[in-house]
């Protein structure tokens, strides 16, 4: 089977979104199938991991065509907007927010879609796969299967119109959104969420379409583990992985902690909280706790400090549909065997997920001294064993391995296209 795989975020960037199609590219690709990967060729300089492309393998064949985002055009420009000037940044921002639709990906469109046509051109694939977010992918992919009627695949890390915190940039941005995604939906021989809840916001707004609806959960892979730890052992160390913003803070966390170690001050020498990602934030605030925010880490940094940890945190919006995508850490937590807590909506897909392992606590976020009490519970379990660890092994896990889910992406792939 021949697929040709369109990824913005793809090996070697090293953001959360493109991990999904790093893996799911480099297990097809030891199952036999022929990949074609088409991403862009300068990603930005910050995000690269040459890393993440070799554990992608050679057996993956990979297609590059350039992107210019605004954040590129603001730089150019910004030596030529000084002094008088200066006021005209602002205004150049806006308009390029503006017109630069749909999003970020928007030239990159154009160079992606005359690429994958000339690739199309030279072999026969028999399955088109994308991935979304940015939305760009799934343009090209609409592009090339009305060209040539290969059956389509639109997998989905997070949605797009009808996202729980979606705000469209104007009125006619919002009509837009809804009536491209809808041609999306339309066209796309298969759509894939990431959770049941997703998929449910979905057949919702599409009901017409939804036996075309699918779920593929994000997932771990095991041989991302380290194989050392090098933290000393005097320490109890809650790991948080991952960008924040206005709807994900570990703030709720840092104010269990300081509770306790004002009720304990014993405690204060041992306990640390890392934050490893973008902290969009700024404004954490921790009295008694020691925190490091350490800021961006390429992916071996950040398992190594996950590797490391003694209890994982992870937040959830508590307003509705703020559950809903189910992020790789969860699986990444749940694999590496530690203690997580957890705290968000309660009943949403993710509790029913956690709870059924051992050493996973699901708090609602709003519940602070429920919050308080399961985190001593907590620590007095790494007072005794700093790092433990719980065993987790068997079909309730495995099913979330990587290899299992592209297993399940290329069940798909065999349906649409017909091909053993």
């Amino acid at each position: 089977m021949k697929v040709l795989f369109i990824a913005y975020r793809f090996a070697p960037e090293s953001s959360t979104g493109s991990i999904r199609s790093n893996k799911f590219a480099k297990y097809l690709a030891q199952s036999g199938v022929d990949v074609t990967v088409l991403t862009v060729a300068n990603p930005p300089a910050g995000s690269i991991d040459a890393q993440t492309l070799a554990d992608v393998g050679e057996q993956v064949k990979i297609h590059r065509s350039r992107r210019l985002e605004p954040q590129q055009i603001e730089q150019f420009c910004a030596p030529l907007l000084r002094g008088k000037l200066a006021g005209l940044r602002w205004r150049l921002r806006r308009l390029l927010d503006y017109i630069w639709y749909p999003d970020v990906s928007a030239f990159w469109v154009l160079t992606a879609f005359f690429r994958g046509w000339r690739l199309c051109r030279k072999q026969q694939f028999d399955v088109i796969y994308s991935s979304y977010a940015p939305a760009g992918a799934h343009l090209v992919a609409l592009g090339l299967k009305k060209i040539t009627k290969t059956p389509w695949i639109a997998d989905y890390r997070d949605l797009w119109a009808h996202e729980w915190e979606y705000q469209p940039r104007s009125a006619l941005h919002g009509k837009l959104d809804k009536y491209i995604e809808r041609k999306f939906v339309k066209a796309a021989d298969r759509s894939l969420f990431v959770s049941a809840q997703c998929m449910n916001s979905m057949t919702q707004a599409y009901p017409e379409y939804a036996a075309k609806f699918g779920i593929i959960f994000n997932g771990y892979d095991e041989s991302d583990r380290p194989t050392n730890t090098i933290e000393s052992q005097h320490t109890i160390t809650f790991v948080h992985l991952g960008t924040l913003y206005s709807s994900r803070t570990i703030q709720h966390f840092i104010d269990a902690l300081d509770h306790i170690i004002q009720q304990r001050p014993e405690l204060k020498s041992v306990l640390v909280i890392e934050q490893v990602g973008v902290d969009n934030l700024n404004n954490l605030d921790a009295r008694q706790v020691k925190l490091v925010n350490m800021g961006w880490q390429s992916r071996q940094v950040a398992l190594q400090r996950l590797a490391n940890a003694s209890v994982c945190l992870l937040p959830f919006h508590s307003a509705e549909g703020g559950s809903d995508s189910l992020p790789l850490k969860m699986y990444e937590y749940l694999a590496f065997g530690h203690q997580i807590l957890a705290a968000g909506k309660p009943g949403c897909q993710a509790e029913q997920i956690l709870t059924q392992f051992p050493g996973c606590y699901f708090i609602a976020d709003n519940d602070q001294q429920l919050l308080i009490d399961t985190m001593q519970a907590c620590i007095e379990q790494c007072l005794q064993n700093p790092r433990p660890e719980y065993q987790r092994s068997g079909a309730g896990l495995q099913r979330f391995s990587r290899q299992s889910l592209a297993a399940d992406l290329l069940a798909h792939m065999r349906s649409v296209s017909g091909k053993a």
